[in-house]
């Protein structure tokens, strides 16, 4: 019966790539709402405001405290001078970093739906790893802008995100197909999406005018560009993380190879990032 309900799903839905952008597009998606949407838009403008920016959030109750407490953590507030004003925490920290906040946040929504949270949340935790692993390599490397270097890391598998916080049909179907020992995960994924998350991913950043930095690391991910190897060795790392086994040496060597760096300080970055990562998450979600 479900194996019958994928085949007449994958026929409508695998005709081609477009069906799917559609179909994410018309949903509501946890990830983006629209002060989220807004501020994706000031942050791909360069004549954005802080004032602009403050102004957006300022229209969402909730997300407004949120920001400000995150602000307010260790990580964020270096000089420890509390705010309890969203416009004075913009100006306190900066634009990108507070527009970060307000993306990990929206991306941290999307663990709604509990048939689906346990595979959300490992997406989200590899997401979150590979986004501060990026920007930290983007500093060891000299590059001029390493929070746009974050917010690309963090956006990778945004294809993903969206399909798995999605509660509709495609979603249910692909748990039932997975709790029933049916196929693998991935086959499932397969079966049903009838293309590659990546692709996905990229459709939709195109759609919706993300970042050219994001664009070009999803059509090209194993470009010698350095922004793009960032994130790419952002995510070798994450992946060892999320799968226990911190088995990030080759990665190490790497970017040893490239920057002249040795292999033990950036293991040592590589390290301090984790627990890093693993603090700054529970500020986010407590």
């Amino acid at each position: 019966m479900i194996l019958s309900k994928v085949i007449q799903w994958t026929l409508k839905m695998k005709k081609n790539l477009r069906n799917w952008i559609k179909y994410i597009g018309n949903q509501s998606v946890p990830v983006f709402n629209s002060t989220i949407q807004s501020v994706l838009k000031l942050t791909m403008d360069d004549k954005s405001s802080c004032k602009q920016l403050a102004e957006t959030i300022l229209q969402d109750a909730s997300l407004t405290c949120r920001v400000i407490r995150i602000a307010n953590s260790p990580y964020y507030n270096r000089c420890s001078t509390e705010s309890n004003s969203i416009r004075r925490v913009v100006l306190l920290i900066g634009f990108n970093k507070i527009s970060e906040i307000c993306l990990t946040l929206s991306i941290l929504d999307s663990l709604t739906d509990k048939i689906t949270q346990n595979v959300i949340y490992k997406i989200i935790s590899k997401s979150f790893h590979a986004a501060i692993q990026a920007r930290s390599i983007a500093e060891i490397y000299h590059l001029k802008n390493p929070d746009k270097i974050y917010l690309a890391a963090l956006l990778y598998n945004i294809g993903e995100i969206s399909f798995w916080s999605l509660s509709g049909k495609s979603g249910k179907l692909i748990s039932d197909l997975i709790n029933n020992d049916f196929v693998s995960t991935e086959q499932a994924q397969e079966n049903i999406l009838g293309t590659t998350f990546r692709e996905l991913s990229l459709g939709l950043v195109t759609e919706w005018g993300f970042s050219d930095l994001l664009k070009r690391s999803l059509a090209n991910p194993t470009s010698s560009n350095p922004e793009i190897k960032c994130i790419k060795y952002g995510y070798e790392i994450a992946e060892s993380i999320v799968n226990i086994n911190n088995n990030f040496e080759s990665t190490s060597e790497k970017i040893s190879k490239e920057t002249g760096g040795s292999i033990k300080d950036i293991s040592t970055i590589i390290n301090s990032n984790i627990l890093l990562a693993h603090d700054t998450y529970d500020h986010y979600i407590y």
